[in-house]
């Protein structure tokens, strides 16, 4: 008896490979390159559009790795005090601005994805808080009216003593205010319509 054995080789995916390219550590994605890790000791960083050719959609590549530290796209930079995010930016990972220390946030006007105020960066509508700069001089912040969510570690380490929310707020989600260690008080807390997941550690 003939027996006939076919074997089928399917190819192995490539993985996505890190370039350098002066201060930043950059992988292709599908429309351009995707910022991993700053490497500069600038002050002020000014995030270009293009590298090699390569439109910057990304800041982070969407594989959250909490360890080490030196994972997140600006982890461990002790020495800028602000960025501003260019017009091509499309998505922001949730840990690229956690374990760095700016004092200010900035983003293009042309930007069709996210925005800044007052140097905290929020979605191109205002209607999520994704992260208040960790070196931030004021002793209170009030959200501004017409934010729904405050992202994951939006507070992340900050410096203020009072918060206060606005009353349509919808959700704060996981560890908002983690390592804040002189807040003393949220205000409006009762009057929000939705408090999901939110944590206070040190608090």
């Amino acid at each position: 008896m003939n027996i006939s054995i076919s074997i089928i080789s399917y190819p192995t995916p490539k993985k996505r490979k890190i370039q350098i390219h002066g201060d930043y550590k950059i992988k292709k994605v599908k429309e351009g390159c995707a910022i991993v890790k700053y490497t500069g000791t600038d002050t002020e960083v000014i995030i270009p559009d293009n590298i090699n050719g390569l439109s910057v959609v990304s800041l982070g590549d969407g594989k959250y790795k909490p360890y080490p530290f030196s994972d997140y796209v600006f982890g461990d930079n002790e020495t800028m005090k602000s960025v501003i995010i260019p017009a091509s930016v499309k998505r922001i990972e949730q840990q690229a601005f956690v374990l760095c220390y700016p004092e200010a946030i900035h983003v293009s006007e042309d930007n069709q994805y996210y925005s800044s105020e007052d140097g905290v960066l929020f979605d191109k509508k205002k209607r999520e808080l994704i992260r208040y700069p960790y070196d931030k001089k004021d002793k209170s912040y009030t959200v501004p009216d017409g934010v729904k969510k405050i992202r994951v570690r939006a507070f992340y380490g900050c410096k203020f003593e009072n918060l206060i929310l606005p009353d349509g707020l919808l959700r704060i989600e996981d560890e908002a205010v983690h390592e804040c260690h002189n807040l003393k008080s949220i205000l409006n807390y009762r009057k929000c319509s939705v408090l999901a997941e939110i944590i206070f550690i040190n608090f």
